[in-house]
């Protein structure tokens, strides 16, 4: 946005998503810190999106 824009429809803190399902967040997609990214495998992986090694 430029900088004389106002958006008041977000608040701080609100999440963006690619899809209209809001499946995938738009944080999984820019880059993050190593153990954020450690925290959203883990959580993905317990919750089945990615199988490893189980059918």
């Amino acid at each position: 946005m430029l900088e004389w824009m106002i958006a008041t429809s977000y608040a701080a803190g609100d999440k963006f998503y690619i899809d209209p399902a809001k499946l995938l967040p738009l944080a999984l997609f820019i880059p993050q810190p190593k153990h954020v990214l450690l925290v959203v495998i883990f959580i993905l992986l317990h919750l089945g999106v990615f199988t490893v090694g189980r059918f």
